[in-house]
């Protein structure tokens, strides 16, 4: 073969490489062409995490009870995040759970037991909401 024909073979070769190398990105960036492989999805997948907590599961808080005692013991772990007492019942929000405690007539302070029990634990007090009335 003489260095004239291997040069066009060459030249032949290269503008074959370059036209695919062309026509597929230009296939990719019209969205006619996908690599092999897995699909792309055709819905947007559901969500794993609740928006509104910051990254939390997007689960169903548990539904508990808990007495008086175990709520503020609770408290003092820094399980509680958020309690809104509403008349002679709390309602409080831990990670996945939601707690409704009862309080009990001999305890007219629910906010400084919940206070003291955040500083014996050394964590810091759940946010507190008094509904009117209550």
């Amino acid at each position: 073969m003489t260095r004239g024909a291997a040069f066009a073979v060459l030249s032949a070769a290269g503008a074959v490489v370059a036209a695919t190398f062309v026509f597929t990105l230009l296939a990719i960036g019209a969205g006619t062409w996908q690599p092999r492989g897995n699909p792309p999805p055709t819905e947007t997948p559901a969500p794993i995490f609740d928006g509104d907590t910051g990254g939390g599961p997007a689960v169903e808080p548990e539904q508990q009870t808990l007495s008086y005692p175990d709520f503020l013991a609770a408290v003092k772990r820094g399980e509680i995040y958020d309690v809104t007492q509403d008349g002679r019942t709390l309602h409080a929000s831990g990670q996945f759970t939601q707690y409704e405690v009862a309080i009990p007539g001999t305890s007219a302070h629910v906010l400084d037991d919940i206070e003291a029990a955040a500083r014996a634990g050394g964590v810091d007090p759940p946010s507190f909401t008094k509904l009117p009335g209550s």
